[in-house]
């Protein structure tokens, strides 16, 4: 087993050996520190390969495309690469996800209570790349990704991501 450590999320490889002993290789994101559980194994194509994207907060998209509207920072990255699409956070107010063929997705944020924005986008960057590899649409991949991050700025401390049952039971209240 490899790992290394990006930031908050632990990518790296595992090789599971089935009964036959055909090894497989697994891609593994664990988001947190590394006693974190695993939430996501992706076998046997790369994410970010297949579905390479770019996410950035306002203040960041705003610095590479000179926009300070969401929408059209969104526009100009995509417009400017080869990623198959674009999340930028704002904060409070949510994010906005666009992506190559399709129409710009606005997402309302999450009220939530604030004690430490410490890696809140690492969570919310974390959950959209877990529920995209689960298969999640992109409207409600952005949508768990906001919750995620409004939970997570509730609690003190970074890497305080939480699991998919606690993220699922606040979508039903607010989406």
């Amino acid at each position: 087993k490899r790992m290394r450590v990006v930031g908050q999320v632990v990518l790296g490889e595992q090789v599971h050996v089935d009964r036959t002993s055909n090894a497989r290789r697994q891609r593994v994101i664990r988001l947190g520190p590394r006693s974190s559980r695993e939430v996501l194994s992706l076998a046997p194509i790369d994410l970010l390969v297949r579905e390479p994207q770019s996410w950035c907060n306002l203040s960041e998209a705003t610095g590479l495309t000179g926009e300070t509207s969401p929408a059209r920072s969104a526009e100009r990255l995509l417009s400017t690469s080869a990623r198959r699409g674009v999340v930028v956070r704002t904060g409070p107010q949510g994010c906005v996800g666009l992506r190559r063929g399709e129409k710009l997705v606005t997402v309302p944020g999450v009220s939530a209570p604030v004690i430490d924005t410490n890696g809140a986008g690492d969570v919310h960057n974390g959950v959209f790349l877990a529920e995209t590899a689960r298969g999640t649409s992109f409207l409600e991949a952005l949508q768990r990704a906001n919750v995620a991050a409004a939970i997570a700025i509730g609690q003190f401390g970074p890497a305080t991501c939480p699991v998919r049952a606690a993220v699922t039971r606040e979508m039903a209240l607010n989406y």
